[in-house]
């Protein structure tokens, strides 16, 4: 280790991320980055790829481990921009699903050879961007692509949430009843499948249930140091209807920080 606290390597990979960032805004360039969607996705890009650098060193991984959760981080969403060109929406549902033709065009259009990576991480990048929105990862992911997925799941969930709070992200409200499935989920502190939504109340239940996938305590620890769940309840207009699955989330967090969980 240098005087600074962090190995040559390190110091090196940080260097590489930086034009690794470079080149990633070249890509983004292609598209018409005077749009407020196509701004979003690459500052969401560029979050996500430092939550995941954050959470791999509270993990204590190894320099070339955390460079490559940060790398992951970076293009998670690369197919948002093509999506957004083509369709005009980043609803999957409405289009396609954008981490598939995020992986098409890494690795079918060979963008992936633009960046500073080795390839011999090619089936970890896949699998963590495959997974990424996905309702669950999947049986099969084990080892080094399982830890890179749950890394990507969290500091993506974490930052669609900050958008929220920030209002990047509006979340569209009803007083519709919440559906007897998506409660039922949420208080067994579950994931809600997106299946079961049937309202926009139901949606913010399905946001703010992200915090029951989250995989390390890092990032739950974030999420209520950032105040994020009391500043999306804050701009609620039906509190009373969340009020109640809103404390059900807080109470999680405060067990999660007292090491209850």
């Amino acid at each position: 280790m240098n005087h600074f606290g962090m190995s040559i390597l390190g110091f090196f990979l940080e260097v590489i991320i930086l034009n690794n960032e470079k080149i990633f805004l070249l890509y983004a360039n292609n598209f018409d980055v005077n749009k407020k969607e196509i701004k979003r996705k690459i500052n969401h890009s560029l979050r996500v790829s430092k939550l995941c650098k954050n959470i791999a060193l509270d993990l204590n991984l190894t320099d070339d481990l955390i460079y490559l959760a940060e790398f992951i981080g970076l293009v998670h969403d690369i197919g948002r921009f093509e999506q957004w060109e083509k369709y005009q929406t980043f609803d999957d549902l409405k289009s396609v699903e954008h981490a598939l033709l995020g992986l098409e065009v890494l690795f079918k259009n060979k963008e992936i050879n633009r960046f500073k990576i080795d390839h011999k991480w090619d089936k970890t990048i896949y699998s963590a961007i495959k997974n990424h929105n996905q309702y669950k990862i999947a049986d099969e992911t084990k080892d080094i692509d399982l830890l890179m997925s749950k890394i990507l799941r969290d500091a993506d969930k974490t930052d669609i949430l900050y958008m929220i709070k920030i209002n990047d992200i509006v979340l569209d409200e009803d007083n519709e009843s919440i559906t007897s499935d998506v409660k039922s989920e949420f208080l067994n502190k579950e994931s809600i499948d997106h299946t079961k939504v049937k309202s926009f109340s139901d949606k913010v239940l399905l946001k703010l249930a992200f915090v029951f996938d989250i995989n390390y305590k890092w990032t739950l620890k974030y999420i209520e140091k950032e105040n994020i769940i009391d500043e999306i309840y804050n701009n609620l207009i039906y509190k009373n209807k969340i009020k109640y699955y809103y404390n059900y989330v807080k109470k999680y967090l405060s067990e999660v920080s007292n090491g209850k969980i």
